[in-house]
C-alpha cells in the first residue's frame, strides 16, 4: 500500500491510527519521504537564522576589508594589496580574533589573542585556527595544502603556537604560476552573499538528514536486538519505517524551535520521536490484542 508524502506528514501528527497503514510502506519510499520532510525542515530552520547570519557575516567582511582593503591571490597565498609587510589585528564576529603577520614576522605580537577564546592566525602562505585551554595553552588547527581540513595540535604557550603556525602547511592556491587575482571589498561581500545560502542550506539539510538517519538506525538496531528469541509484533522493516515516521511531527516542532532560537533541534528529536514511538508501539499492541480478544483467539 502507497501513502502520499501529504497524507503521510497529517497522519502521522495526528496521532497513532494512520500507523497501521504507514508501517506497511516500503523502506524506499518511506526514505524519500524522510528527505523530502529534511528538506522542509531545513528550509523552516535556514529562514529563522539565515538574516542573522547574513548580517553577521557581512558586517565581518566589512571589517575585514577595512583593516585588509584589497586582496592580491596568486598561487603563493593570499596577501592584502596594501602594505603587506604590516601586522593586523583586528576581531570579527564571534568574537573571534583574526591576526595577520608578515612574511617575515619572528613572533606573535603580545595583543594577537585580543580577549577572544578562538582566531585565525594569516600570514598570506600560511592559515591556522586556534582556541584558548587554560590561562596560557592553546590548540592550533594548521589548515592543510587544499584548505579542506585541519590537523589539531596542543601548545604550550604563544611561542609554541607561533612556531607550530610557521611549520604547517603552506596553501596551494588553485591558480597558475605568475598569475595574479584581485578581489576588491564589493567582491568579497558579492562572493560571501553566493556562498553563504549555500553553505546554510547545504549544512541544515546534511546535518538534519545524518543525526536523523543515526538514530533511527540506532533505535531500530536496539529493538532488533531486544527482540531476539520473543515473539514478534513488529518486523524490523516496520520498525524502522515507523521511527521515519514517528519523527514527522517532532522535526517540525524541532525546525520552529531551532529557527526561533528557542531548543536545540536534535535533543527535541531525540526525546519526542523516542516517546511519540514508544506510545505508538504501545497502542497498535493494545489495538492488536483488543482485536484478538474480540476474536476469542490468544494475542
Amino acid at each position: 500500500m502507497k501513502t502520499g508524502f501529504i497524507r503521510a506528514v497529517l497522519g502521522s501528527c495526528t496521532g497513532y491510527m494512520c500507523f497501521n497503514e504507514l508501517r506497511q510502506q516500503s523502506l524506499r519510499r518511506s526514505l524519500w519521504h524522510l528527505l523530502l520532510m529534511a528538506l522542509i525542515g531545513s528550509a523552516v530552520m535556514f529562514a529563522g537564522i539565515y538574516p542573522a547570519m547574513r548580517n553577521s557575516t557581512l558586517g565581518s567582511a566589512a571589517i575585514f576589508s577595512s583593516h585588509c582593503g584589497k586582496l592580491e591571490c596568486s598561487a603563493q597565498g593570499i596577501f592584502p594589496l596594501e602594505a603587506p609587510d604590516k601586522i593586523r589585528n583586528f576581531i570579527i564576529a564571534g568574537p573571534v580574533a583574526v591576526c595577520y603577520l608578515p612574511e617575515n614576522a619572528a613572533a606573535l605580537p603580545e595583543n594577537f589573542q585580543q580577549d577572544c577564546p578562538v582566531g585565525v592566525l594569516w600570514s598570506g602562505s600560511q592559515l591556522g585556527l586556534w582556541h584558548r585551554t587554560g590561562q596560557s595553552g592553546f590548540v592550533f588547527f594548521g589548515i592543510n595544502k587544499s584548505m579542506t581540513s585541519a590537523v589539531a595540535q596542543n601548545v604550550a604557550d604563544r611561542n609554541e603556537l607561533f612556531k607550530k603556525f610557521r611549520a604547517s602547511d603552506k596553501l596551494q592556491l588553485n591558480l597558475p604560476p605568475g598569475k595574479k587575482q584581485i578581489i576588491t571589498p564589493e567582491q568579497l561581500k558579492n562572493l560571501l552573499e553566493v556562498l553563504l545560502p549555500l553553505w546554510l542550506g547545504g549544512w541544515f539539510l546534511k546535518q538534519t538528514l545524518l543525526e536523523v538517519l543515526l538514530y533511527i538506525a540506532m533505535f531500530t538496531g536496539v529493538f532488533a536486538l531486544m527482540n531476539i528469541g520473543r515473539p514478534k509484533r513488529f518486523k524490523v522493516k516496520e520498525m524502522a519505517v515507523m521511527a521515519i515516521y514517528a519523527g514527522f511531527p517532532v522535526m517540525i516542532i524541532g525546525s520552529v524551535a531551532e529557527a526561533l532560537g528557542l531548543f536545540d533541534f536534535n535533543i527535541i528529536y531525540v526525546l519526542g520521536m523516542t516517546f511519540y514511538l514508544i506510545y505508538i508501539m504501545n497502542r497498535l499492541t493494545r489495538d492488536s490484542q483488543e482485536q484478538a480478544w474480540r476474536q476469542g483467539d490468544q494475542p
